[in-house]
């Protein structure tokens, strides 16, 4: 019979197929921060190892989430993606995606700017989505998390809307963690 996993029924493997993950893909990423052939000499040392950190992160993470999101693709319990932090490098924005909940239709639109693959927020966003299926949204990994986000958000923002709301999540997380890890908070309209 059909294989059942903790997050739900799992597609045979005829369903699934598998993706080549080239290092074009990682050199690309490098590009998109600056580092090249003409760029890492001049770069001090630093810049280029956290640079070259991130890409690499990015590139690596990205096969186990590609095999997650093949396998969500064909069951027909999933309901959509909820965004979720580790908490080591949440920031402001990160927190305000995770309060949204299960409002994201792909794993691209809950982890990348414009759902476009590769364009992640900012650099060293360890945020992941996690797939939601139908009648075990409280079984989520990280869903106690956004639970918590979501009323955080409420209490923050009480009585506040659009870019005043924003303001106001911005500055509470700047005086929790001094920062806002560098991420600009899109208009609100």
């Amino acid at each position: 019979g059909q294989k059942i996993s903790r997050i739900g029924p799992l597609a045979t493997p005829a369903q699934v197929y598998p993706r080549t993950y080239e290092l074009r893909n990682l050199e690309r990423g490098l590009r998109e921060r600056g580092v090249t052939e003409s760029t890492v000499s001049t770069l001090p040392a630093s810049t280029v190892l956290r640079r070259v950190e991130a890409a690499t992160e990015q590139h690596i993470l990205g096969a186990g989430r590609a095999s997650v999101v093949d396998l969500v693709s064909v069951d027909d319990q999933a309901v959509g993606y909820m965004r979720v932090g580790t908490g080591r490098e949440n920031c402001g924005f990160c927190n305000m995606l995770i309060a949204r909940g299960i409002v994201f239709k792909t794993r691209d639109a809950a982890l990348f700017r414009q759902g476009i693959k590769n364009s992640p927020y900012h650099d060293n966003c360890d945020c992941d989505a996690v797939p939601v299926f139908s009648g075990k949204e409280d079984e989520t990994p990280g869903y106690s998390e956004h639970l918590e986000m979501q009323r955080l958000w409420k209490d923050v923002t009480a009585g506040l809307s659009g870019k005043d709301a924003i303001s106001a999540w911005r500055k509470y997380w700047r005086s929790r963690q001094g920062e806002d890890v560098g991420t600009s908070l899109p208009s609100a309209a």
